[in-house]
């Protein structure tokens, strides 16, 4: 996008007026969700609901003459969500969300686009509020920087907790402008992978991701060469250190017990902790610690219904490890010999098997003509936990939920060499050519070439569109 008073080029989210992350002649930033805590839930007694409010709200849905409404109760603490569908609890439950409070992320992202530096950019953010973001952005001077782009509420007693009591109230927000910076680290380079920040003073997140992908990262720059076919490399890496650290951990466990080695141990002995399609040892593992787990939380009195949202959380796997060495040793052993004689009886199958990616269409739900909508299914790398993000379920399904979809790159010593592709198209138009046609292109690692200077851009283009307004 080029006007008077600036150009970038980016990727954005569909009605999203400013890319999301993108780069100018001066700066290039991109960004990981930062799993910000940005939210409370506030449990009410009847004095704490005295100065509530009720309104009601009316749903129109398209394409049907029905209307919908429902009641709202707004409280000093939020909106009270206890009696819906999600959170329905006999106790009254308010929600605070730094949402409900005015910012203006669209001017901070505009003002961001004009920064001539990382420290005009950072300075751009101060209003940017939701949803929180953890940005790393670089210049043309050589400077680097990782900056958490938030309005973060800090309450008086910051404790882990989902649900907070009325008198722990909020005393302070954080912005941008006072939330922990890495700015030029020694090192050459900064990493963000959704991992926790102990430098800040207050959590910044309380679910964020282990710092294994991002440890990871730097474990491949660990030389401090930086160059564009290296960038490539680490996109696509599919290693987890978590793997192999808790395996050793499982081989450790064996041997004190004298559990037997059969099989399905054996094969696990031989990987090489890459969750390659064709490998059969990455779906044994996923179900070694995944039948492990049943046992230790069916020893905490746990029922399915508990157990479904732990199998959710992003540290579950290193937090079953310690509920374990928790235990006494005739439990340990009893958790052992129940997960070993059920994953002994396990048949083998190739990660591509299991964990497999469906790119399609909302549509593609539709009986008998979804078919049309599904433009790509087929065995996926990766996991929850490795660079190359393609999380998947823990109930037995490891069908890919969620993951990377975008890998970009931009060289700041030359305008022109930028590369980006996407896990799907270039424009939402159902039908259009360019809806999904950079499958492909995603799939085997491949990356479109995208100029920035105009004339080199005028030079290389094979098609215009020119849009008049009469």
């Amino acid at each position: 996008m080029e006007s008077p008073s600036f150009k970038v080029f980016g990727v954005g989210i569909p009605s999203f007026p400013i890319p999301a992350m993108g780069r100018t002649k001066d700066i290039a930033w991109t960004g990981t969700n930062m799993w910000g805590v940005s939210s409370f839930l506030y449990k009410l007694t009847p004095e704490d609901l005295k100065n509530s409010v009720t309104r009601k709200e009316v749903f129109k849905p398209r394409f049907t003459s029905k209307e919908f409404e429902i009641t709202v109760t707004d409280t000093d603490y939020g909106p009270l969500v206890s009696d819906t569908t999600f959170l329905k609890s006999k106790d009254p439950l308010a929600l605070k969300w730094v949402g409900h409070r005015p910012s203006m992320e669209f001017e901070a992202l505009l003002k961001a686009t004009k920064a001539k530096d990382v420290f005009e950019f950072r300075k751009a953010l101060k209003d940017f509020s939701v949803v929180a973001i953890n940005y790393v952005v670089a210049d043309k001077k050589g400077n680097i920087s990782k900056v958490h782009a938030a309005h973060l509420p800090v309450l008086q007693n910051h404790k882990k907790a989902f649900v907070q009591d009325p008198t722990n109230k909020i005393v302070k927000y954080q912005t941008v402008m006072n939330l922990p910076e890495r700015l030029n680290p020694k090192r050459g380079y900064v990493v963000s992978a959704n991992e926790f920040n102990a430098e800040a003073e207050y959590s910044l997140c309380w679910f964020c991701s282990t710092a294994d992908r991002a440890n990871r990262i730097s474990s491949l720059l660990k030389d401090g060469k930086v160059d564009i076919p290296r960038i490539k490399k680490i996109h696509v890496d599919i290693y987890s250190k978590e793997a192999k650290e808790i395996f050793d951990f499982f081989q450790q466990e064996w041997k004190r017990f004298d559990l037997e080695q059969k099989r399905n141990f054996n094969l696990l002995k031989e990987w090489d902790f890459n969750y390659s399609v064709d490998a059969k040892q990455p779906y044994l593992y996923e179900e070694l610690i995944r039948r492990f787990a049943e046992q230790i939380y069916t020893k905490a009195g746990l029922t399915k219904q508990d157990v479904a949202p732990l199998f959710e959380n992003l540290i579950w796997k290193k937090a079953v490890i310690q509920w374990y060495k928790n235990l006494h040793e005739t439990d340990q052993k009893y958790v052992l010999e129940k997960t070993q004689k059920s994953f002994y009886r396990l048949h083998p199958k190739k990660w591509g098997k299991v964990h497999q990616i469906e790119a399609a269409h909302p549509l593609s739900n539709v009986p008998v003509l979804g078919d049309s909508y599904r433009y790509y299914r087929a065995g996926y790398p990766g996991s929850s936990n490795t660079v190359f993000k393609a999380a998947h379920g823990y109930n037995g399904d490891y069908k890919v939920t969620f993951g990377a979809n975008l890998r970009v790159i931009f060289d700041m010593n030359d305008e022109d060499e930028n590369y980006a592709v996407l896990l799907g198209g270039q424009d939402g138009y159902l039908g259009s050519k360019t809806f999904a046609d950079q499958i492909p292109t995603w799939i085997d690692g491949e990356y479109y070439k995208v100029p920035f200077r105009t004339e080199t851009i005028k030079k290389e283009s094979v098609r215009v569109t020119t849009l008049k307004v009469d």
